[in-house]
């Protein structure tokens, strides 16, 4: 996992910047060396949902009871668990 995270860092701005200026290609409907340019959705047709609208909706959170909290020991508990 690592080997790969490494293969694929950029490791300067200009090399992100190069990586950004390249032209998105697909591969099954472009001549060799053609880029094509991907298309976008009409303004209309975009969702106009925030992100925490998605997340929820999605399921990608879970909702936490704001009020309670845990003791100092609690949390040096999970923090040791969650490195080991």
């Amino acid at each position: 996992m690592l080997e790969m995270h490494d293969a694929s860092s950029l490791e300067s701005i200009e090399a992100v910047k190069q990586w950004r200026a390249k032209l998105p290609v697909l591969a099954s409907s472009a001549l060799a060396n053609e880029a094509v340019r991907l298309p976008r959705l009409p303004e209309e047709e975009q969702p106009k949902d925030t992100i925490e609208r998605v997340i929820l909706r999605r399921g990608s959170t879970r909702t936490f009871n704001n009020t309670a909290s845990i003791a100092l020991p609690q949390l040096g508990t999970i923090l040791d668990c969650a490195t080991q």
